[in-house]
């Protein structure tokens, strides 16, 4: 008997296969899909990553029996992939890329991604040089489109916008660090810190809320909401 689980696992679980099938296979927005089935946009997309996520978690366990690979080694695969392309569906689709012809007996006859999706997607790309964030930054500071700038870069348009913001979290923990010298070790400054997010509601404007309080020339109160 095998010690992975069969791909029923997913299949039965209807509710969380026809949003698969409906995202996947006929390219359905959220907002599509949430009218079919009659359900909100927030529960569908949920039950859409959850979904994709088991999805990765099954070929795992298949392909480490039937291949006789480390499990481990499968697992480590999946994290540089999500390090890569931060979104699950990619992470599926670069798993059936690589091991198409196992994942395709695995299904019996059920879809996978779409040929044209696995097909577009990066390389992995766990690590990028800083002269492709500074690309990322500029271009986006002179209005290019995500989809230009993943072009060039060959990554996913999620990458790309977590670079971007990574760069401005790491700048604004930078300014913070001036002004709160004790860092976020103490949990006032924890708190604070959290304030600032909140107020600023993306790593672009909490800096920017931050630069203007090291500078003078901002609101020193907007961290509290005031």
């Amino acid at each position: 008997m095998p010690e992975y689980e069969p791909y029923t696992a997913l299949t039965g679980k209807t509710d969380i296969y026809k949003v698969i099938l409906l995202r996947d296979q006929r390219e359905l927005t959220f907002s599509n899909i949430a009218r079919e089935v009659g359900s909100s946009v927030q529960r569908v997309s949920s039950l859409y990553w959850n979904g994709k996520y088991r999805q990765v978690i099954l070929y795992i366990g298949y392909l480490s029996e039937a291949l006789d690979i480390d499990i481990l080694k499968l697992e480590e695969l999946e994290r540089r992939a999500y390090s890569s392309y931060r979104r699950e569906h990619y992470v599926c689709g670069y798993f059936e890329r690589e091991y198409k012809e196992p994942l395709e007996k695995y299904r019996h006859g059920e879809p996978g991604m779409r040929e044209e999706f696995v097909r577009s997607i990066p390389p992995l790309t766990t690590v990028i040089d800083e002269t492709a964030v500074r690309c990322i930054v500029m271009g986006r500071e002179r209005g290019e489109s995500w989809q230009n700038i993943c072009e060039k870069l060959r990554l996913t348009p999620e990458r790309a916008q977590f670079e971007y913001d990574n760069y401005y979290r790491v700048k604004a923990e930078q300014i913070f660090q001036k002004l709160y010298p004790e860092g976020l070790d103490r949990l006032d400054n924890l708190n604070l810190w959290y304030d600032y997010f909140r107020a600023g509601g993306s790593s672009k404007r909490t800096y920017e809320i931050l630069l203007g309080k090291l500078t003078g020339k901002g609101n020193p109160q907007v961290a509290n909401g005031e």
